[in-house]
């Protein structure tokens, strides 16, 4: 990946512990899915995870199964995500 010239919003959340094997995941808030799909993709937005990786989610549909993560819980994947070239700025959700 090219190293970010600017930071990239970025919103850490940690799946609930009945879904997804309680695993950290990164949404990109400010980046569409594959956009120029025909058939939209309203709502979708980048994400990212230790296994994975980059894939779609639908974000408001996240905020059921989720809660915000910790900076501890965080810490390893933003530093792979910073190892990719990303210059993140956490926000909160």
């Amino acid at each position: 990946m090219e190293m970010d010239k600017e930071k990239t919003r970025v919103i850490f959340r940690m799946f609930n512990k009945s879904s997804e094997g309680c695993e950290v995941i990164a949404i990109f808030p400010d980046m569409e899915y594959f956009p120029e799909l025909p058939f939209g993709n309203e709502g979708i937005v980048e994400s990212y995870q230790h296994i994975g990786q980059h894939g779609g989610a639908s974000w408001p549909g996240l905020e059921d199964i989720t809660r915000p993560a910790t900076q501890e819980e965080y810490e390893s994947l933003f530093e792979e995500l910073s190892w990719l070239g990303y210059k993140l700025d956490v926000v909160s959700s």
